[in-house]
């Protein structure tokens, strides 16, 4: 029988990462669903362009991708070494904020989102650089 160990203050770091990820996935998403509700979105992006930006092939594969840096840094908090979490997200909430921003802000409920997004991913650059034993030695999650 495999052995379990309950999670500790030790594993709160991993967990808590993982958690801020998926908080900051939920916020683009619904940042964008809050779009598609705005009178004349859908029409606009019908047209072939948003914001006057062409909507072609490559333009929705850059979002896909990067819509895919918190998606990864949800398993980077768990499957990856404490070395490789630190890298990887001191390296990709930047990224996230600057996503953040790519379409500007235009209404209260954007700018709600943009907020959120930026001060959890504030938060995860806090975690990852503190200088604290727990941030040093970031345990794997348990099995």
């Amino acid at each position: 029988m495999p052995h379990h160990r309950p999670e500790t203050g030790a594993d709160l770091p991993r967990a808590l990462l993982s958690s801020i990820w998926t908080v900051v996935l939920f916020n683009i998403v619904f940042r964008d669903i809050h779009q598609f509700l705005a009178p004349g979105f859908i029409d606009e992006i019908q047209s072939g362009a948003l914001n006057g930006t062409p909507l072609t092939p490559s333009i929705f594969l850059l979002g896909g991708i990067l819509l895919q840096i918190p998606f990864a840094m949800i398993l980077v908090a768990h499957a990856a070494g404490p070395g490789a979490v630190r890298f990887w997200n001191t390296l990709a909430a930047p990224l996230a904020m600057v996503m953040a921003f790519l379409a500007w802000p235009t209404d209260p409920d954007d700018w709600l989102h943009v907020i959120a997004q930026l001060l959890l991913l504030g938060w995860v650059l806090w975690i990852v650089r503190r200088p604290t034993q727990s941030s040093r030695s970031l345990p794997r999650s348990a099995a």
